[in-house]
């Protein structure tokens, strides 16, 4: 990862390796821990949470974040996080095309970078225009932006490969139609793709972006916490809930 090359971490169990977990560093003052991954033969024995002890230490004394199962509340906070909000993932079928389209919604271009990094600057405790446009037109990646005719613009979405389905996140947006019609747009851009599922994880507390997921037919599927160990460093900045309607990715907000 560009933004971190000493990032992630691996665990072995003797020769054999058996987990890994990343904590990007995003700036002097936060830390944001996600990815942990551990051998499905090897789980329930406490080996995730040896893994997320052992690396964590790669924050120093920045604010740390974590998205984490919510099984795992009481564990992390012996270890000094609490929970902020939690993040409710959502699954279903690729809702039906629309009657219309809105024209606002368009395909992003070089010229909007940086209004979309700005808006991520707003719905993430650290500054990241890098990543923002290196997520957004990755391979295999698409991305819409609610745009006037002058080329501002009023929050983007990004459509990406997933597991098992296609994933929505982010999904910034100032007002909650301007993230309907780009979450539409995204949709359209599945359906063509022959894509069946889709999901998006939508912050709890922003009642309209669950609204965006609940309105177009998907279903809840499960939810995590979004939880800080603060740090040494200071505190850091406090996010914009009302534009952010889906994450990047869990362990990535």
């Amino acid at each position: 990862m560009r933004t971190d090359p000493d990032a992630f971490s691996t665990g072995f169990v003797g020769e054999r390796q058996a987990s890994a977990i990343g904590v990007v560093n995003w700036d002097d003052r936060l830390a944001f821990a996600g990815m942990l991954l551990v051998d499905p033969a090897l789980r329930g024995i406490g080996l995730g949470m040896d893994t997320f002890a052992a690396a964590i230490g790669h924050a120093a004394n920045r604010t740390l974040a974590v998205d984490a199962p919510t099984r795992m509340q009481d564990r992390l906070q012996e270890i000094g996080f609490a929970a902020a909000w939690r993040i409710i993932h959502f699954a279903g079928p690729i809702p039906a095309a629309r009657a219309s389209t809105d024209p606002h919604v368009i395909a992003a271009t070089e010229q909007h970078h940086a209004q979309m990094a700005a808006l991520d600057a707003a719905c993430f405790p650290a500054d990241r225009p890098r990543f923002v446009t290196d997520f957004a037109t990755a391979r295999e990646r698409h991305t819409l932006v609610y745009a006037n005719a002058v080329g501002r613009i009023y929050g983007y979405g990004v459509l990406r490969p997933g597991r098992k389905a296609l994933r929505i996140g982010p999904l910034y947006a100032q007002e909650h139609y301007h993230a309907a019609a780009i979450f539409d747009g995204l949709c359209d851009l599945a359906r063509q793709a022959d894509a069946v599922t889709i999901t998006f994880d939508a912050p709890e507390p922003n009642y309209a972006a669950c609204a965006v997921a609940q309105t177009r037919g998907l279903n809840y599927d499960s939810d995590s916490l979004r939880m800080y160990r603060p740090g040494l460093s200071g505190p850091v900045r406090k996010i914009d809930l009302t534009r952010l309607y889906g994450l990047t990715a869990v362990g990535l907000a």
